[in-house]
């Protein structure tokens, strides 16, 4: 039975490996970045001129770890490549296989509530270099199998397979933690899903709990990891229990989940029975601590609430208005007025950079993220400003890094947070009408900045500032010239996560994390550093305002629906005198340690490490993959190497597209350094005898024996993404054109369909056609792919508006042919799908339609384009085609429910259609006949094995075909192909 397992497990693997190639979208990093590297034993840092201190520190950091901190997770310890990148303004890391590397977003995020002071480079070094250990020690016994089998694509399937994700980030985050003595581990917003949701008594299972939900707000896989990871060592009482779990996880101990099988051999619980305990655990300690609260007295600010899980951030009073920024799983975000106990919408804003935004008594602004169009590594903060009176948008400044924009007292300026490409942050004052810089300010200890806002006297500004690895309220007073200010530190400095606060003529209210449990305080601008608690709450509040006329103080209140908007009294007093002291003297979850795991930043060596110049092509090529294909309904055997930076890409395939049965021998390489990439195909294609869709069934001679065609082809390529986005679009595009030459070796009759009599009948006959082919040419291609779509929230089915369009055009014009038409003698499909509102919020209506015209009389062309046929409709044999589709698809239900983490239903959803399709054979001159089909889908969106979603579903139905016969049919649809 084991070895059934094992060999089920190896299949899936090879079943789901991937052809890696460059990634679509833009080209890589602009041309101007010169690179460097730093090589150690541990890690080559990567990262662009200029970044010499920070590349050190990382590299430091790393190598440190490499050589004191890996008992914990194994001994196992393979050499990785890492990326500095400084032109992306989305803060981010990650750990890839295929090939084996990492890359560091470097800059920071402006809400510093979900990762605390810890400086941004330090956590990123810890937590994402855990991960390369973690693969490293995946890596043995089954892992290195899979690995010999078929490179790190199979490494990662396997990887994922096999180990939950939730262990992956939940023992990188504990890493984090432990040696930084700080990090996420400890901060209370980190837990505030568990603990609204464990407080109210909502107990989900682990199969929810691990594959999520659509309608309901439940923690992602960091919390959920980090609890199980900390139980797990709280069991068997040593840090390296984990260790011994992944060993045994990789020798296949037990019969079906190997993981859950380890990890009760080890802590004496399966997966599901450590997260019920987990949970049980902390769900005793939260109540006991809720016993010893007095719940601040507070009234909800809406009467109604919304019924979809919702959140309001950000709140601001201004003449006499309160606004907030609106999230939810049904609707994109949004700025409302609240008023009377009501909402109001404003202004759809998506795709922020920080949350913040501003009003001055007309206009809304915020930061946007805007993706460089020629470059996917690049990107910008952007201010943009909304006029609510002319009803219009548009964007002040133009690549930029600003963040959190606040209008001063008057409306004429605007401060801003900065990072420079260096990474260092700075407060920039702007002039508002033309987003023109006007000034650039030192922030304090140079130091973060998050946040800032102008006082109430509109001669100094209040920020967040993270530095040391520690975080305090700042006030600075700007001079007349805008160059000599002094700093006030309002708040002590603290490992505290501080998060957004509002500023009044006398006091600054804030939120953070002093108690244990993120709540509202107040502390006076003059510096006298006496901190107030205002709030006492069971999860997190957030987000403060405050209400001169009623006295009140507006906060968003977490709970297991969303932040809901609460009102205090502003003399309500939780505690005065607030005491600051640490983050992990407040935390009510001890951590049980290694012998050797113990705070690290005090220890870490500044060494000055060597470093060279980095040939971004050539030295970092790596053949990282090798074996199983299935990508794109193609399925077959291959190898691929492509360098770390994403520059080049070099493959060689054997594929069979399943779609179109076309057999392919293929060597491919593209070069992405440039805004157009460029790629070399050659290879041999050719349609197996089983192939039905490009050839009639004759019922004349017995042609079976005979071959299909096979063409050899070499094609140049060249494509020019385009990737962009407006402020609640997506817009991307890609252009190729290619020219190569063909020669087909093999020319037989099964594909003939004759254009004088539209059948065989005599072998002189088949013999006139076979003359006029000529086997050898030049081929001409181009396709077009444009999408825009309007963003989606969590529950929606489909954009509100959108269409995306492709064509694609192919002539093969033979070397003696004096004449061609280049509409007639060219192969086309074109496919277009438009994107329109439903009745309901997650309801939507969309239109497919398609042309497609292949020349069946020039039976020797490898045909390989697809269409939307209507559906239930069958082996229809024609060289033009088109069809329009028309679809009504709503959500039924949300079962949430599994079966013992085999698959696991997240949605029912249903689709009404109804098909036509026109078609003709141009060799025979025919009139166009009409098929038509309607019905209804079934679909169920279902995650398998915890980890593939795959949509499978139902579709029941009736038809016509052009003969009048009419018939009904069932048939099994699936998202995934086989």
């Amino acid at each position: 039975m084991r070895q059934k397992i094992n060999l089920l497990l190896l299949f899936l693997g090879l079943l789901h490996t991937t052809y890696a190639q460059l990634p679509d979208g833009n080209g890589g990093h602009p041309t101007s970045v010169k690179w460097r590297s730093i090589n150690t034993r541990a890690v080559k840092v990567i990262y662009p001129e200029g970044m010499d201190s920070t590349a050190q520190n990382v590299t430091n950091t790393i190598n440190y770890i490499f050589q004191n901190q890996t008992q914990s997770i194994g001994y196992n310890r393979r050499k990785i490549d890492l990326v500095l990148q400084t032109n992306q303004v989305q803060s981010n890391g990650y750990v890839a296989l295929a090939p084996f590397r990492s890359e560091f977003y470097l800059t920071p995020p402006q809400d510093r509530n979900m990762l605390g002071s810890l400086d941004w480079t330090t956590t990123l070094s810890i937590h994402e270099y855990r991960h390369a250990l973690q693969y490293s020690n995946i890596s043995e016994n089954i892992g290195f199998i899979s690995y010999l089998l078929g490179g790190d694509t199979n490494l990662a399937v396997f990887g994922n397979l096999l180990v939950p994700n939730w262990f992956f980030e939940g023992d990188a985050v504990m890493s984090e933690t432990i040696l930084s003595g700080q990090g996420r581990g400890y901060l209370p917003s980190f837990y505030n899903e568990q603990k609204a949701l464990l407080l109210n008594d909502i107990d989900y299972n682990y199969q929810k709990a691990r594959n999520g939900s659509y309608k309901d707000m439940l923690p992602n896989h960091y919390p959920l990891g980090y609890a199980m990871v900390r139980e797990g060592r709280e069991i068997t009482e040593v840090g390296d229990s984990w260790a011994a779990i992944l060993r045994k996880t990789t020798s296949l101990h037990g019969l079906i989940y190997p993981f859950s099988s380890s990890t009760k051999k080890v802590t004496g619980l399966s997966t599901s029975k450590l997260y019920r305990k987990a949970y049980s655990d902390m769900k005793r300690e939260w109540k006991k601590e809720l016993a010893h609260k007095t719940i601040s007295p507070s009234e909800n600010v809406l009467r109604k609430m919304p019924k979809a899980v919702t959140s309001y951030h950000n709140m601001i009073f201004k003449n006499n208005q309160l606004f907030a920024l609106r999230t939810s799983y049904n609707k994109t975000p949004q700025i409302v007025e609240i008023s009377k106990g009501k909402e109001r919408r404003c202004v759809n804003i998506n795709h922020l950079s920080s949350k913040q935004f501003d009003f001055d008594g007309r206009n809304f602004i915020w930061s946007q993220v805007d993706t460089d169009p020629n470059y996917r590594y690049r990107s910008y903060s952007n201010l943009y400003i909304y006029d609510t009176q002319k009803r219009r948008s548009q964007r002040l400044t133009k690549k930029a890094k600003y963040f959190s924009p606040s209008f001063s007292p008057d409306g004429s300026q605007i401060i801003v947070s900065e990072y420079d490409a260096l990474g260092k942050s700075q407060l920039v004052v702007l002039d508002a009408k033309t987003g023109k810089k006007l000034s650039t300010l030192k922030t304090y200890q140079d130091g973060l900045a998050s946040y800032p806002k102008w006082d109430n006297r509109g001669k100094g500004v209040v920020y967040i500032c993270s530095f040391n690895n520690q975080m305090a309220l700042i006030h600075q007073t700007i001079s007349t010239d805008k160059k000599d200010h002094t700093y006030t530190q309002l708040t002590p400095s603290s490992n505290h996560s501080i998060s957004n606060f509002n500023i009044t003529p006398n006091d600054v209210y804030f939120s953070a994390s002093y108690s244990g449990t993120d709540n509202i305080y107040k502390v006076g601008v003059s510096g006298d550093r006496n901190i107030t608690q205002v709030t006492n709450v069971e999860v997190g509040a957030y987000d403060p305002t405050y209400i001169p006329a009623n006295q009140l103080v507006i906060y968003g209140d977490f709970t297991f629906k969303g932040t809901k908007l609460k009102q205090i009294d502003a003399s309500y007093v939780a505690k005065s005198a607030v005491e600051v002291t640490t983050l992990k003297e407040v935390s009510l979850f001890p951590i049980v340690k290694g012998e050797q795991e113990e705070v690290i930043l005090d220890d870490i060596p500044n060494r000055k490490y060597s470093s060279e110049p980095y040939n971004r092509v050539f030295n970092g090529i790596k053949l990282h993959s090798w074996g199983a294909v299935n990508v794109n309904n193609t399925t077959g055997l291959g190898i691929q190497a492509d360098n770390i930076l994403g520059d080049l890409s070099i493959g060689v395939n054997y594929l069979n597209n399943t779609v179109t049965d076309v057999t392919q021998y293929q060597a491919k390489i593209q070069y992405g350094k440039y805004p157009v990439k460029i790629g070399v195909t050659a290879g041999r294609e050719s349609i197996t005898e089983s192939n039905k869709k490009w050839g009639p069934v004759f019922n004349g001679k017995n042609l079976d024996s005979l071959l299909a065609p096979t063409v050899d082809r070499i094609r140049l390529q060249l494509s020019k993404p385009f990737q962009t986005n407006t402020t609640n679009y997506g817009i991307s595009a890609n252009l190729q054109l290619g020219i190569g030459t063909y020669k087909y070796k093999k020319i037989t009759p099964p594909m003939i369909f004759p254009p004088s009599t539209g059948k065989i009948n005599e072998n002189n006959e088949l013999k006139e056609v076979l003359s006029e082919v000529k086997d050898h040419g030049i081929e001409y291609k181009a396709d077009i792919n444009f999408d825009v779509t309007r963003n989606m929230a969590r529950m929606n089915l489909q954009p509100k508006f959108g269409t995306k369009i492709h064509m694609g055009y192919t002539l093969e014009m033979d070397q003696n042919q004096k004449e061609v038409d280049l509409v007639d003698d060219a192969q086309w499909n074109m496919e277009t799908t438009l994107y329109l509102p439903g009745l309901m919020a997650n309801d939507g209506f969309f239109v497919n339609g398609a042309f497609g015209k292949n020349d069946m009389s020039r039976f020797y062309q490898v045909k390989t384009s697809t269409f939307y046929e209507a559906r239930g409709i069958k082996n229809i044999f024609t060289d033009q085609r088109m069809s329009l589709q028309t679809n009504y698809q709503l959500p039924i239900c949300y079962p949430d429910f599994g079966i013992a983490g085999i698959f696991y239903i997240k949605r029912v959803r249903a689709n009404l259609f109804y098909d036509l399709q026109f078609t003709r054979n141009i060799s025979s001159k025919s009139s166009y006949s009409r098929y038509h089909s309607g019905g209804i889908e079934l679909h169920l969106d279902t995650q398998w094995l915890n980890s593939m979603l795959i949509p499978i579903g139902v579709r029941y139905g009736g038809q016509e075909y052009r003969d009048g016969y009419r018939d009904m049919f069932i048939e099994f649809v699936s998202g995934f192909s086989f």
